[in-house]
């Protein structure tokens, strides 16, 4: 039996469930395959949510977030510093509870989850799209109008004759992460998310720590191709790391590790096309990651909802072609885009070296750490950041040649 709906979403992370939440407030029928059983229980994730995720998507409070007010930077040649701020940036969350809350957003009256299923084809054509799927060993076949590929880095439908080829080595990032849980109830951190950038925490990278209510994400990355060529243990940094932000210069008395993982993150930047003959792309399946920082919770969700917008035009104007698809990307674009290709400039210019080990001494600014502070939490575009610090950086170059 095949079954048939308007449009089929891969992925069950904030861009397929944002769609399907928007879809179903915009009466578009639609069913939702994923491999996860529960949405967000395997991926790989610090788990920021920013302030501006949380208002425009209307999330509210969910278990176990924990609010955020500031960040921890420390840059090659200087100790850490704190950035505080008056209000919370953003709430630190589990990614299983960030999914039961988007869960709870779709309308499931208009759609069907197949959560724990594994889509093994995707076709799509003049006439329509056709997706099978294995759920409890059995093969199943749903036909649409439309898919909506929001199913990781490396999408399912680029598999075979796809939208676009994977991204190249030097386009993804790998990140490692240890989650960690307190020991004691004496200490913990302060309400900080922590970017550690500097070759003793990662190979042209960086490394974070996002602290949660009775536990934590601790992780480090970079760029494939550069960790294949130094073959780098990143578990060091990780303990290295660790060490120097516990009391006694010992972890191990005040956290334990209770899971280690790592996942391909793709950080190229602006990434096209994002769509097909009648298929989207959306969230890490579209490369919509930051270049700097590898989150991009905030992007898949916006891109959901602008993937769901375009699909209501669509049947709106009975007209399922790509040069109408191709809206959604100049939509995307103008959402985020900036913020994607400034990113990936920075990323080129002070990850390019030892992990920004040429930094010039425009970081001593007060000023400058918290406009880095702003971009780094979501607070404001990477655009206004570099204009807001290109002054200090112009003046420290000149002093430099002086």
């Amino acid at each position: 039996m095949v079954d048939k709906t308007q449009v089929i979403i891969i992925g069950s992370g904030p861009a397929g469930l944002t769609a399907a939440r928007y879809l179903g407030e915009l009466d578009v029928q639609y069913v939702l395959i994923s491999k996860e059983s529960r949405p967000g229980e395997n991926k790989v994730c610090g788990g920021f949510v920013p302030q501006a995720a949380l208002e425009r998507f209307e999330l509210g409070s969910f278990p176990r977030s924990h609010e955020i007010y500031g960040a921890r930077l420390r840059f090659p040649g200087y100790e850490p510093r704190d950035v505080w701020f008056e209000e919370a940036v953003g709430v630190n969350a589990r990614r299983e509870d960030l999914g039961t809350v988007l869960e709870k957003k779709a309308d499931l009256s208009k759609g069907i989850l197949r959560l724990g299923a594994r889509v093994t084809s995707v076709e799509c054509g003049q006439d329509g799209c056709s997706v099978k799927y294995m759920l409890n060993d059995n093969t199943h076949q749903v036909e649409s109008d439309l898919v909506i590929d929001a199913s990781g880095s490396h999408p399912v439908s680029c598999k075979k004759d796809g939208v676009r080829s994977y991204l190249s080595d030097t386009e993804t990032g790998y990140g490692f992460q240890y989650q960690v849980r307190y020991g004691t109830d004496e200490w913990e951190f302060p309400r900080l998310n922590y970017f550690y950038f500097g070759s003793g925490y990662s190979p042209r990278g960086y490394a974070w720590i996002y602290p949660r209510a009775t536990d934590a994400a601790v992780g480090t990355g970079g760029l494939l191709n550069i960790l294949r060529e130094r073959n780098t243990a990143l578990p060091g940094h990780l303990d290295r790391l660790l060490n120097e932000e516990t009391p006694d210069q010992d972890y191990t008395g005040y956290l334990t590790v209770v899971k280690r993982e790592g996942a391909l993150v793709p950080l190229a930047g602006i990434v096209t096309p994002s769509y097909g003959q009648r298929l989207l792309l959306a969230g890490d399946a579209a490369g919509h990651c930051s270049p700097i920082s590898g989150e991009g919770i905030y992007y898949a969700m916006t891109a959901g909802n602008l993937a769901a917008e375009t699909v209501k035009e669509c049947y709106e104007d009975n007209d399922f072609t790509k040069q109408k698809l191709k809206s959604y990307e100049k939509r995307w674009q103008k959402a985020f885009g900036s913020d994607l290709k400034w990113g990936r400039r920075i990323q080129r210019r002070f990850m390019g070296t030892s992990s920004g080990e040429s930094s010039s001494k425009f970081l001593e600014s007060e000023d400058v750490l918290r406009k880095v502070a702003e971009m780094l939490l979501g607070l404001k575009s990477v655009r206004s950041a570099i204009i807001g610090c290109l002054p200090a950086y112009i003046k420290s170059r000149l002093a430099f040649w002086q």
